[in-house]
């Protein structure tokens, strides 16, 4: 029986160290203010596309 209330306690006890590693984890992601949001990184890649797409025009009419 002590061995598996050993178990137990152990498996508890990692399982608060995940969490909290978890938890710093993601406190310190949500306080970076720095880098790109999403917005930023959308409208590169419309831009890209839209660039892309007109390209083969722009060859094509200054042949």
């Amino acid at each position: 029986m002590k061995r598996l209330t050993d178990k137990m306690n152990d498996l508890a006890v990692k399982g608060y160290v995940k969490g909290m590693q978890a938890r710093a984890k993601l406190a310190e992601v949500f306080s970076q203010k720095s880098g790109e949001g999403f917005v930023d990184t959308a409208l590169k890649i419309l831009i890209s596309v839209v660039v892309g797409a007109f390209e083969p025009r722009w060859q094509r009419m200054s042949d």
